[in-house]
């Protein structure tokens, strides 16, 4: 029946479209949603589609023809809920915004898709009977289709989980990351000059950069150094102040932690756990007692510094030419 339907209907569109439980019945006959009833379905607003007519259209050819674009305009589009909801997370990552969740924003649009249509602006004399007729038919198969629809898709947003469910599903998810890196890293350290920077051992390098987007961030330190030190050893103290940071907190405690860094210096001489620096040993030393003390095992990776989400609160207490 649906291939006959397709049939028909001159293959106007895809063959799944003309099955029953995707078409309106009227008047006892099944036929595909039209362009009104699509804009309510998809959450844009009554008519959203029409400007792309440049005139009004004339005689039956021409209103066909503007109403399969417009069907055709909302069948390239996403859902609105869809884009509010990737949005709304995309923001809330950033940490521009609190998340409203999916649920939320589906629970919304059913709530405006349910209230009474506002009421339509005065018919103009020059419309004719049969056009006056046939808007106020278009509105009550709008009222019509979004009957039939809004049950369904209330019922579905209460399928999507709750703010507080997703964010304990992103720590357990940001939890397991962990636990594989930790699986697949590299345990060997190397031997560092302190005054070129540069790795004894060749083989070690080059390491392969963490992608930071994985987890959320937030910032929790951003200080100016007390004094000007060599970069190698500003850049294993701030990894040192981060872990200072973490042991703070009893949530912590006798576990895993990661903590990124972009310097393969302080990298290197962090994983061997020592330094044929004598400066950069005295910090190791400390860095061991921290671990013992607190029970934390840091699991320490590189990334890029243009990936690297702690460089813009590092260089906030930069100064002017540097």
């Amino acid at each position: 029946m649906a291939k006959q339907r397709w049939v028909e209907d001159k293959f106007r569109y895809p063959p799944y479209t003309y099955a029953e439980v995707y078409m309106v019945k009227q008047d006892g006959i099944l036929r595909p949603l039209k362009a009104l009833e699509r804009e309510v379905l998809m959450g844009f607003p009554r008519g959203y589609t029409a400007a792309l007519s440049k005139k009004t259209p004339q005689g039956e050819d021409e209103v066909q023809a503007a109403e399969d674009m417009r069907c055709a305009a909302l069948g390239n589009s996403f859902h609105t809920n869809t884009v509010a909801s990737l949005i709304d997370l995309a923001l809330f990552k950033m940490g521009l915004k609190p998340l409203i969740g999916a649920k939320q924003i589906v629970a919304a649009f059913v709530r405006s898709a349910q209230q009474p249509a506002e009421p339509e602006a005065p018919v103009k004399d020059d419309l004719s009977d049969t056009e006056q007729v046939e808007r106020g038919r278009e509105d009550d198969e709008v009222t019509v289709a979004g009957e039939l629809e809004m049950t369904a898709i209330q019922e579905v947003s209460e399928q999507f989980p709750t703010d507080e469910e997703l964010l304990e599903k992103e720590r357990k998810l940001s939890s397991k990351l962990v636990a594989a890196f930790v699986r697949r890293q590299e345990f060997r350290g190397s031997d560092v000059r302190l005054d070129l920077g540069s790795l004894f051992r060749p083989d070690s390098f080059p390491r392969g950069s963490i992608d930071p987007s994985r987890w959320l961030w937030h910032p929790a330190q951003a200080y100016p150094f007390e004094r000007s030190e060599h970069i190698n050893v500003l850049e294993l103290r701030a990894l040192i102040h981060s872990f200072e940071w973490r042991v703070r907190s009893s949530q912590f405690s006798r576990c895993r932690a990661l903590h990124l860094t972009d310097s393969m210096v302080a990298l290197a001489v962090v994983v061997k756990g020592r330094s044929s620096a004598k400066v950069l040993n005295r910090l190791l030393r400390r860095f061991a007692a921290l671990q013992l003390a607190a029970g934390i095992y840091p699991v320490c990776g590189w990334v890029e510094s243009e990936d690297n989400p702690a460089d813009e609160p590092s260089r906030r207490y930069a100064y002017e030419g540097t």
